[in-house]
């Protein structure tokens, strides 16, 4: 099973600033998080640059050299650029590059290439990966049939649906109030499944309840 992390850049910023979580506390929650996904039969895929993703899936590694983690990036871009990427597209972490061709694409489909997604704090970019992830989840789960794609299309290692629903994990400690009434019903419209996680210890039954249920397909 691969779980996409998503969640901010911006660490000092949205975490210490924004909701105000004690540093100590911060620590104590993605150790907790990367502890449970280094010992879950389960693969990460993110985007490789400053932010929690990577500091977890950095953390994971630290405590499972067999973790196997793929970092996301837009090799091919020609606007922005990947510079500000080298210094994340480490390969002592990262298992392995998918390249998404461009930032736009990256953006619309990162959210796809799990399983899972953990969504671990609602910042501009997060959350507008979530969305946009989820609108074209929609079509490949046929709710758009006068659209319609075939996700290899989209790129070969898209995974969210392709075994079962795509389902969303909101980590509450680092989520303030939640994400809405009309976006919470737009993924239920979807097919996709939210979650909304309180604790570690909630978290480590539900990942273990979706590594079984991945295994019955």
């Amino acid at each position: 099973m691969r779980i996409c992390l998503l969640g901010p850049g911006n660490i000092e910023y949205h975490y210490f600033r924004l909701l105000k979580i004690g540093k100590k506390r911060f620590k104590e929650e993605i150790d907790r998080i990367a502890s449970i996904l280094s010992r879950k039969k389960v693969e990460l895929v993110l985007l490789p640059a400053k932010g929690l993703p990577y500091e977890i899936a950095k953390k994971c590694k630290e405590l499972n050299k067999e973790s196997i983690i793929y970092g996301l990036v837009p090799f091919n871009d020609k606007v922005f650029g990947i510079k500000h990427l080298k210094d994340y597209m480490d390969k002592k972490v990262m298992y392995k590059f998918f390249n998404t061709g461009d930032w736009y694409k990256q953006h619309m489909t990162i959210a796809l290439f799990g399983d899972v997604v953990l969504l671990l704090g609602l910042s501009l970019g997060s959350l507008s990966e979530l969305l946009d992830g989820l609108y074209i989840y929609k079509i490949l789960a046929g709710k758009k049939p006068y659209v319609g794609v075939k996700r290899e299309k989209i790129h070969k290692e898209v995974r969210a649906g392709s075994k079962m629903p795509l389902f969303i994990l909101a980590y509450r400690p680092f989520i303030k109030k939640g994400l809405g009434y009309e976006i919470e019903s737009y993924i239920k419209k979807s097919d996709a499944k939210l979650i909304y996680v309180d604790s570690s210890d909630q978290f480590d039954q539900i990942i273990s309840k979706l590594v079984k249920k991945y295994e019955t397909f």
